[in-house]
């Protein structure tokens, strides 16, 4: 009796706890149900909330391209631009597309319009989410908030003594000097600055600071201003080389027609002549090269394999040589070549040669001649930076705060320029602003304050006011 009523209360028990367990289950799996549906719809709001920011942020980059076009707005109308927040932005989308932020700007009567779309992208950069958004401001409205401040434009030149401009030299963009001392900012001829507004150093007399040619002279019209406060541009700190690489000796092409570099390592010379071809392979990733001298004295550097993060990284010690025609990573991406230069040997970028990528040298100086040209920027802590002849450097930033720059015949550079003093001759446009600057090396660096100086003058959000002047809209997508 005692072992039934066991048996049964153990499969009443039994019973019991299935049946507990299967609606456990049931009600497991529709709490898992809840909370994975709530969790998506979760992730669909923050990709919404992120794509609105990148739609947001597209109008303002949109609105620094008009102020820096406001005398020549047709350039910039009706065209869509492409990019990223850390990305330079093109007129043609990546094939397949990989941009966050799209934006057009376009003008009906005397009111500009700017659509911009965001995208938030998923792991196989196909769009999550999109959002978009739209301004409108009048051309009159924008007019006022130029009057009302100077801020947040992109530097052309910043030269911290001295400048001087003589025969027919021209910059685009806006200037600004430490200097407050008589006759410390001079212009002669016709020489002058379009397009943008020249900043004195603190409490600087403007009638005292310039020297100015004759009063119907071009530069009588500059709009002079003072800054706020002493600018600094310190150094970043040199990278240490490594250590660590494995010794392959010699690499030249005088032996052969082509080679290919394939690992990392540590030479003694790197040399290509001859119109022969080096050939680099990325596998995809980052290739890291240290190199006692580094000779391209005719002939070319191409990079294979090429991934959306490759990096070449290339540190030289004693001398780098870049003559004739010579070109390197010519039509490829300045983000994916890196040159460090501990070396005192001045580089000479002469004849037709060509640098894509970008370059910091740790106390060499920098001499651009004939037409030749680097597409990149260009970081030294030596003493002088010259751009003569038919030079072509379309570049983001020449950062040298120790230097004195000297361009002169018809050389040209389109960015930032950093330097200690700054003497242009000849004729023609030297120095063009660029508001689409890619600052992703520059500010890449390891700055003593833990973060890049500031390229742009004056105060970034002074000029916020154009979002009281205009009205947000929904935009298209």
């Amino acid at each position: 009796m005692y072992n039934w009523c066991r048996g049964e209360n153990g499969s009443v028990m039994l019973t019991s706890i299935l049946i507990f367990g299967l609606v456990a289950t049931v009600l497991g799996a529709g709490i898992g149900f809840v909370t994975l549906s709530t969790r998506k719809q979760v992730e669909r709001q923050v990709q919404a909330a992120q794509a609105h920011y990148y739609a947001k942020t597209g109008v303002e980059l949109a609105m620094g391209l008009i102020y820096s076009h406001i005398d020549s707005l047709d350039a910039v109308l009706d065209t869509w631009y492409y990019g990223s927040i850390d990305q330079p932005f093109t007129t043609e989308p990546n094939n397949p597309p990989d941009h966050n932020i799209a934006f057009q700007i376009s003008l009906l009567d005397d009111t500009l319009m700017i659509n911009s779309r965001g995208y938030v992208r998923n792991s196989f950069n196909l769009s999550a989410s999109e959002e978009a958004v739209g301004y409108v401001i009048s051309l009159e409205q924008l007019r006022e908030t130029i009057d009302q401040n100077h801020g947040g434009m992109p530097l052309a030149l910043f030269a911290d003594e001295m400048l001087k401009m003589t025969g027919s030299t021209t910059i685009m963009g806006n200037v600004a000097t430490n200097a407050n001392t008589a006759k410390t900012v001079v212009f002669e001829g016709t020489a002058h600055i379009s397009q943008g507004e020249l900043f004195i150093g603190v409490n600087g007399d403007p009638e005292l600071v310039l020297s100015i040619p004759y009063a119907s002279a071009p530069s009588k019209q500059i709009k002079v201003n003072n800054l706020d406060e002493k600018r600094v541009y310190p150094l970043p700190n040199f990278p240490q080389f490594p250590n660590d690489l494995p010794y392959r000796g010699s690499v030249s092409t005088a032996s052969q027609d082509a080679f290919i570099i394939e690992e990392d390592g540590y030479y003694d010379l790197i040399q290509v002549v001859s119109d022969r071809k080096l050939e680099i392979d990325l596998k995809g990733g980052t290739r890291t090269l240290r190199v006692k001298n580094f000779k391209i004295e005719q002939g070319t550097i191409e990079l294979r394999n090429v991934g959306s993060n490759s990096l070449l990284q290339l540190y030289v010690e004693d001398q780098i040589v870049l003559t004739g025609s010579s070109k390197v990573n010519e039509g490829g991406n300045p983000r994916t070549v890196v040159i460090y230069y501990s070396g005192t040997s001045e580089i000479n970028f002469g004849g037709s040669t060509k640098l894509v990528g970008s370059l910091f040298a740790k106390q060499a100086k920098i001499v651009i001649t004939d037409s030749g040209g680097v597409h990149g920027d260009i970081v030294t802590g030596g003493n002088n930076v010259t751009v003569e002849g038919n030079a072509d450097v379309v570049t983001r930033v020449i950062y040298a705060p120790k230097a004195s720059l000297n361009s002169t015949g018809s050389g040209k550079v389109k960015g930032t320029v950093i330097v200690a003093s700054a003497v242009i001759e000849g004729d023609g446009c030297h120095i063009t602003s660029d508001t689409t600057l890619d600052l992703t090396f520059f500010q890449s660096l390891d700055w003593p304050s833990g973060r890049a100086p500031s390229l742009l003058i004056g105060d970034v959000r002074a000029r916020g006011s154009w979002q009281d002047k205009g009205e947000w809209r929904l935009g298209t997508l």
